[in-house]
């Protein structure tokens, strides 16, 4: 039987026409020694699935080792002040946003 891939967002929430796998541990980060030290493989290869917004917004925030040192869970992303700011911004919209609307500083943008 095929598993149905589920187009709920984990971090916004929302409906999405589609999400993408994310490695909470940036795959860059996979060989890095520190990481490698602290995470078992299991834990380096988990995902969740985000929407394309929710994913290109938590890429252009957050540094990839913060991502795997700071940011690595769920809870921990959405703790993230913009990430939070941002979450709480699309949560009204519906679909994808461009990426045109996204990056941009709180003020011109992110209105609510």
């Amino acid at each position: 039987m095929c598993e149905i891939e589920t187009m709920i967002c984990e971090l916004c929430k929302r409906d999405s026409d589609s999400t993408t796998k994310h490695h909470l541990i940036p795959r860059t980060l996979h060989r890095n020694k520190k990481a490698k030290k602290l995470f078992t493989r299991d834990r380096m290869n988990e995902k969740i699935n985000v929407c394309p917004s929710c994913r290109r917004q938590i890429h252009a925030l957050i540094p990839e080792k913060d991502m795997a040192f700071q940011y690595n869970t769920v809870e921990a992303l959405i703790s993230h002040p913009e990430v939070a700011k941002f979450l709480e911004w699309i949560k009204g919209r519906s679909g994808d946003v461009p990426a045109s609307r996204l990056n941009c500083p709180p003020s011109s943008n992110f209105r609510t």
